[in-house]
């Protein structure tokens, strides 16, 4: 374990940014790429199928967008709504429209229906672009600095949309400041540097891919490999393709790798460090044992979050710690599950969690606007970032980030994730959405109400959907299939279906999900999603079987 001082010199450079970029700073993304692309025209920028694009090819493909924008009467401050899937466009696209200060919404490619169209309205954008536009026309040159000459690094770059606890998705501001910070945190902690190549196969909409990575690869001036879309089977001939040293990852990512069948060539890579969150420890040890990844950097962050924690020691299973407890904002308060809340004293305050005790991670947020540690930006509705913010944690008038996860901290000081909390859960890197993924099903016929909650999977990352349905007419398994896929997108869709004669409510007429949770899949009648069959059918001893043994398909 490397001593504190050691570890707060590894960090050092990549706190050492906060001083120049702050929320008032005139340097955007903009101007670290139109910078890379004057001094080094010709370093590869983006790779992607037989596509080889230099920084000076995505800064002129992001001029043709800046100067159609202009034609078409757009600037500072208007929204775009993107929806397209992972393609180098995407990247000239947004990085066009940031050259005027235009906001670009990243909406989810998979959403469809209510969800998509709340996003649209939730953005209030001019404009939905969702495939390449044809710029052959357009002047190549970089549009006047002029025209954004009033934007600062507290002005959103982006919104992400995010799962909250409840409801549909909610569209998180992303500023140009945090998007330049994210780069240094990334590119520091995974020592990306020029000439290393980032292997992307996250989606870009997402913050982990379109934030954490393309910023890590822009401030170091790396080249970003980027692909469609994630194959297990194709991801280390990939790999070894595109030369690539870094790839980053979600938890579910990673157990895919290590199903594959072993091969002579599982060591045949270049690949030093592997970068993300949500790596479950037994699959973060067989991924370094049987690929022989020498770096795992595992991290904690949230794409509205005034929190970030990395783990630069291979401490298997953490998301990291800090050297020293005053140069961090992040604490542990006691969370009391049932009543959804967290736990005061008889002062009114917080009470902070002792060491290996679970509770809800939360972030000191400053009082000064002019401070970017710790800073949160909310959501851009007023309701939404409200109730985001806890007060009056461990002093009257202090503010603090709720995280929405349950936590636990070691002697050590490193933290481990336990859980979500409240309403949400997550699944295939994604978070779910039970009022969503509810509400949907409420709108099926002969439905009287409906439960939704997270059960665990043996070799499963995250927690995949159950729903506990009260019906008033008999279970249509292919009917209820057909009406989640179309509407929901797969990771909502719920993996299983729980039939109950009577659904158990609290004198609030609240829906108990405890003791559902605890039963899991384990009382029947449950029926289980087969695709295959476009049906949810009856979950036999088979199915359970191959639930077990990884081979069902989830």
């Amino acid at each position: 374990m490397i001593d504190r001082v050691a570890l707060f010199g590894r960090m050092l450079p990549g706190v050492v940014p906060l001083a120049r970029f702050r929320p008032g700073s005139r340097t955007t993304v903009a101007d670290r790429l139109a910078a890379i692309a004057r001094t080094s025209p010709d370093r590869v920028a983006i790779l992607y199928d037989d596509e080889r694009w230099t920084y000076a090819m995505w800064n002129e493909e992001a001029n043709r967008v800046a100067h159609w924008a202009i034609e078409n009467g757009l600037g500072k401050g208007d929204v775009v709504a993107l929806v397209m899937e992972n393609r180098p466009q995407f990247l000239a696209i947004w990085m066009g429209l940031a050259k005027l200060g235009i906001v670009t919404a990243l909406v989810n490619t998979q959403l469809a229906e209510d969800a998509l169209h709340h996003c649209l309205a939730e953005a209030k954008a001019k404009v939905v672009i969702r495939e390449a536009l044809d710029l052959a026309r357009m002047p190549a040159h970089d549009p006047s600095r002029r025209l954004r000459a009033r934007l600062r690094g507290r002005d959103d770059l982006f919104y992400i949309y995010t799962s909250g606890t409840t409801g549909l998705p909610k569209a998180a501001r992303f500023s140009h400041m945090r998007f330049v910070l994210a780069g240094a945190f990334g590119a520091q902690s995974s020592g990306l540097r020029e000439g290393d190549v980032h292997y992307c196969v996250l989606p870009l909409y997402h913050s982990a891919a379109g934030v954490m990575q393309v910023s890590s690869v822009l401030w170091a001036g790396a080249t970003l490999a980027l692909r469609r879309r994630f194959s297990a089977s194709a991801f280390w001939d990939d790999v070894r393709a595109t030369r690539a040293t870094h790839f980053q990852y979600v938890g579910e990512l990673c157990r895919y790798l290590v199903s594959q069948p072993p091969t002579p060539r599982d060591r045949d890579h270049g690949l030093r460090v592997a970068i993300g969150n949500g790596l479950r420890a037994e699959v973060w040890t067989e991924l370094q044992r049987r690929f022989a990844i020498p770096q795992v950097v595992e991290f904690y962050s949230a794409t509205e979050g005034a929190v970030s924690i990395v783990n630069l020691e291979n401490r298997v299973g953490s998301v990291g710690r800090f050297p020293f407890r005053r140069l961090s904002n992040a604490r542990i308060i006691r969370y009391d599950v049932e009543t959804d809340a967290p736990l005061r004293g008889r002062n009114g305050l917080c009470i902070e969690c002792a060491p290996n005790e679970v509770g809800e991670l939360v972030g000191r947020i400053p009082r000064s606007d002019h401070n970017p540690m710790g800073r949160f930006e909310g959501y851009t509705s007023k309701r939404a970032t409200h109730d985001k913010v806890l007060r009056d944690v461990f002093a009257k008038g202090d503010a603090f980030f709720r995280s929405g996860d349950l936590m636990r901290q070691d002697q050590d000081g490193f933290f481990y994730f336990v859980d979500r909390i409240g309403d949400t859960f997550r699944w295939k890197g994604e978070n779910v959405s039970t009022e969503e993924v509810a509400n949907t099903l409420m709108s099926f016929p002969g439905v009287q109400t409906a439960t939704v909650y997270g059960v665990s999977v043996e070799g499963h990352e995250g927690r995949a959907g159950m729903a506990a349905l009260e019906l008033a007419r008999p279970f249509d398994g292919s009917a209820l299939h057909a009406h989640v896929t179309g509407r929901l997108p797969p990771y909502a869709a719920p993996l299983f279906v729980r039939l109950l004669a009577e659904a158990d409510m609290t004198s609030t007429f609240k829906l108990r999900k405890v003791k559902l949770k605890e039963e899991g899949y384990s009382r029947d009648p449950v029926f289980i999603r087969d695709d295959a069959a476009s049906s949810y059918v009856p979950l036999s001893g088979q199915a359970r079987a191959s639930l077990a043994a990884g081979t069902w398909r989830v």
